[in-house]
């Protein structure tokens, strides 16, 4: 393997985290827990963060 299908790889993943972030979203978005810093999403779930949540706690 060289580098260019270790860079594919990595894009993959990354679009891959992008679409658990909205799949099954509500229309008003997802309901993030400041004080127990969670979120439903999927990704939250998998990874425990995601981007939801880092933007609700920088906008507190």
């Amino acid at each position: 393997k060289n580098a260019d299908d270790f860079v594919d790889v990595q894009s993959r993943g990354k679009v891959n985290k992008r679409r658990m972030e909205c799949v099954g979203q509500p229309i008003s978005g997802w309901e993030v827990s400041i004080t127990q810093r969670t979120c439903p999403c999927r990704a939250s779930y998998k990874y425990g963060n995601c981007a939801h949540l880092v933007v609700a706690l920088k906008t507190r």
